[in-house]
This record gives structure tokens, C-alpha cells and sequence, in this order.
């Protein structure tokens, strides 16, 4: 028991850290990550249709 609340305790101040840098990221930043991201979501997409297709 004591294991699973040091884990949720180290879980919840990663999770915070995260929020605090993505907060404090530069919008650039995040726009080059939101770019990334739709580029990935795509080239997932084409596979789906490619596998449906052929």
C-alpha cells in the first residue's frame, strides 16, 4: 500500500512538471510539436486506408 501512494505521489509531481513546461513552452515550440503531431495523425490515417484498400 505504501509502494502504490509513493508511486501516485512521483506520478502526480511528473504530471505537474509536465503541465508547468508545456505552460511555460513557447507557443513556436508548440506549434512545431501540434505540426508533428498532425503529420503523424496523416501518415496514420494513409495506413489505415492503404491496409482497407489493398
Amino acid at each position: 500500500m505504501p509502494y502504490n501512494l509513493v508511486m501516485s505521489g512521483v506520478l502526480h509531481k511528473a504530471k505537474m512538471r509536465n503541465i508547468y513546461t508545456i505552460v511555460t513552452v513557447t507557443p513556436q515550440a508548440v506549434w512545431h510539436y501540434r505540426i508533428i503531431f498532425i503529420i503523424f495523425l496523416f501518415s496514420f490515417l494513409f495506413h489505415i486506408f492503404f491496409y482497407y484498400v489493398i
